[in-house]
């Protein structure tokens, strides 16, 4: 959260300034019959020991505008889940950027259209919805399946997002999470094709790891990985100084890489087909010599 310069700079205390005003202020007595003294901190600075570093007005408003607007990165997998007709990842990834620009401008003391707990568990909870959503797009199975499997981890991310959300731990569990859905979702749709006295054979394995490296665009989904490390490296770095920085990095990495991975899959219907040409060739009737002749 930004400290705001409202904050005062003013604090008294019955003994010496404590750390002399940690070198951010100056130690001043009320009077010279008591003992009461305070630290008289520069504007940068405030509280009981000048420890605590305030953000001026100018850089408060950049600070804010990244940390609400880097939100609008949500956009890009929108469009794309919109453009592929993939409605409820669609809805998954404007709500979650709409709830995180809200909460956002809550956290920095902006405006609060309602409970500071509330705006955190509904971002914190569809930002996580939001990134195992996308694992689970990139196999293709039933939407009975996908339902099932959504609404476990509706359960489980509800929960990460009641008890400690922001720990860094947890973007490292929805990231678990997230692949382990995904490797699920492909036994699943592998199982389909096997029946139930069939064996998992090596030709059975090669065939479907196949399948699947057919079933993607390698190029995004390189540069959706990439744009997934960005996004957990800034989550794990985050602290107390940089946090407007990498929180809005977060932002804009973990968008940026559910933008690659759903422009990355190939549409089922297309996997692995090729134009049949014979198809599309025009069936030209012919005639012989002898149907003309009338005998």
């Amino acid at each position: 959260m930004i400290n705001s310069v409202s904050q005062t700079n003013l604090s008294i205390s019955r003994e010496s300034c404590p750390d002399d005003c940690s070198g951010y202020g100056k130690c001043s007595d009320i009077s010279a019959l008591t003992s009461y003294s305070f630290c008289r901190c520069d504007e940068f600075h405030g509280g009981f020991d000048c420890s605590i570093e305030i953000v001026p007005k100018s850089e408060q408003k950049i600070q804010i505008s990244f940390l609400v607007g880097s939100n609008a990165a949500a956009i890009f997998p929108a469009i794309c889940a919109l453009w592929k007709k993939s409605y409820a990842e669609w809805v998954i990834y404007l709500s979650s950027g709409v709830a995180s620009a809200i909460y956002h401008a809550c956290d920095v003391q902006w405006k609060c259209v309602t409970k500071y707990d509330t705006l955190q568990f509904m971002d914190f909870w569809l930002s996580f919805v939001a990134v195992i959503s996308t694992f689970i797009y990139m196999a293709s199975i039933s939407e009975a399946m996908k339902r099932a499997i959504l609404s476990v981890v509706w359960i489980l991310t509800a929960l990460m997002a009641l008890h400690d959300a922001t720990s860094s731990r947890n973007i490292n569990f929805v990231i678990v999470i997230g692949a382990a859905c995904l490797l699920i979702a492909w036994l699943v749709e592998s199982s389909t094709k096997c029946t139930a006295f069939s064996l998992i054979t090596t030709s059975w394995f090669l065939e479907n790891l196949k399948k699947i490296c057919r079933r993607y665009r390698w190029g995004f989904l390189v540069a959706g990985f990439v744009a997934l490390a960005l996004a957990t490296t800034s989550w794990n770095l985050e602290n107390s100084e940089n946090y407007w920085f990498s929180h809005s990095s977060w932002h804009i990495a973990m968008y940026t890489a559910a933008f690659f991975f759903l422009c990355s899959k190939v549409n089922v219907q297309n996997e692995g087909s090729k134009p049949n040409l014979n198809n599309d060739m025009a069936v030209i009737p012919t005639t012989s010599a002898a149907d003309g002749i009338i005998n």
